[in-house]
């Protein structure tokens, strides 16, 4: 006489009349609903891994590949005619012993924390000291922007004429009224880091 088959856990295996039988109800439920929620969500997203196919493969043909194309060609010997020959570490050892390198990285070291130092520090100053709505912060707010819509060519004739080394260079000018004698500014070294910063 059959009778009502016992509670079982998904995958456990029983005989009933002979028949050896599966019970895993639950279990399929539960990988079919996974599996249809990940079906869903990629399907969600194709369009935009579609859209985004463009930009990734430009990104990896002229930004990946040069810099890894780069990082290999730092440890060979290559003129850009012949084939590459590996030479490992020799030309980070010449370069690390070479003068004019650490002048260089000594230069570049003080004029990135002399400008992210300035540029941080003034500018959240400036914002701050101009955050009322008057008329002078409206017009220094128009003057400080002035430079960040207008040409390059505009701002290369203005710098020039700044640091004019002639006396009516607007430096010039400063140091006349200070009783300072005036200064070739582009042609001395000792400015080249205060101009750039």
């Amino acid at each position: 006489m059959s009778g009502p088959l016992p509670k079982m856990k998904p995958f456990e295996v029983i005989a009933h009349k002979g028949k050896t039988m599966h019970i895993s109800t639950a279990h399929h439920k539960t990988n079919a609903l996974q599996r249809y929620f990940r079906i869903a969500q990629l399907r969600r997203s194709l369009p935009l891994y579609i859209l985004l196919a463009p930009f990734l493969g430009l990104f990896a043909l002229f930004v990946l590949w040069p810099i890894s194309n780069s990082f290999y060609l730092s440890f060979t010997d290559y003129n850009g005619i012949r084939s590459p020959a590996f030479v490992g570490l020799q030309n980070y050892t010449q370069l690390a012993a070479d003068s004019r390198f650490i002048t260089a990285l000594g230069n570049t070291t003080t004029y990135v924390l002399l400008v992210v130092t300035l540029n941080t520090s003034v500018g959240l100053l400036l914002a701050l000291s101009l955050r009322r709505q008057t008329v002078v912060n409206q017009i220094c707010r128009v003057l400080f922007f002035l430079p960040a819509v207008t040409s390059a060519v505009a701002m290369n004739v203005l710098w020039r004429w700044i640091f004019s080394g002639e006396d009516y260079g607007l430096g010039n000018t400063i140091r006349g009224f200070l009783g300072l004698p005036p200064v070739t500014f582009l042609a001395n070294t000792s400015w080249t880091m205060p101009i750039l910063v």
